[in-house]
């Protein structure tokens, strides 16, 4: 199976993933684990048939390696996408649209509850909601690989099961999560939904 051409969003999605490493905010193997899970659940949410080769670690890791050389401008090694070069560009000179990019696609993903939570962030936590989004997502895609959710974050409106993944997350390495930032960010995002749903929908 040939595969597809990567899009902005994928493109954007890698960088700010590629960052996270930079930053030591991940590990580069956690950032390529979860890239990877969220390009195939993204792929399949939107119809694509994908095989064990679409957007696995292998080749994510291929690909965070050419958008690192693209993003410190290292002409030598890897080919890097023309799209790549775009996105990093646009990191670099707009980031506004760059976020916009991101945004955007976060919320065609979130149904009905989760989507009013995602307007009560913007209006109240205008500054966590990026992160928020982020890290819920991050956590759905570990959760579901370890067999601990069958279902996105996104699709949880009871409070018992937010509160039960936060008792998972008192050892987040049975998730596969071994970064403290991580796993701070993570239980602070979890503690905003839960707020939410105890005192909007409960």
């Amino acid at each position: 199976m040939k595969q597809p051409q990567w899009d902005k969003y994928e493109a954007a999605f890698l960088l700010e993933y590629c960052l996270k490493v930079e930053n030591n905010e991940l590990s580069r193997k956690e950032a390529i684990t979860t890239v990877s899970e969220h390009l195939r659940e993204r792929a399949k949410d939107r119809g694509f048939e994908i095989d064990e080769v679409f957007r696995n670690e292998n080749g994510i890791s291929m690909q965070m390696s050419a958008m690192r050389n693209c993003y410190l401008e290292k002409n030598k090694g890897l080919t890097i996408f023309k799209l790549f070069k775009e996105v990093v560009a646009l990191y670099k000179t707009n980031r506004n649209i760059f976020e916009k990019i991101i945004q955007e696609e976060s919320s065609k993903v979130n149904k009905t509850i989760y989507q009013e939570f995602l307007l009560w962030l913007k209006t109240e936590k205008p500054n966590d909601t990026k992160e928020v989004i982020e890290y819920l997502s991050m956590l759905s895609m570990f959760a579901i690989k370890r067999k601990q959710l069958h279902k996105p974050i996104a699709d949880i409106t009871d409070a018992d099961e937010i509160e039960h993944l936060q008792s998972i997350m008192n050892k987040p390495e049975t998730l596969g999560i071994h970064s403290k930032k991580m796993s701070a960010k993570i239980d602070k995002a979890l503690k905003m939904y839960l707020h939410f749903l105890h005192v909007y929908v409960l």
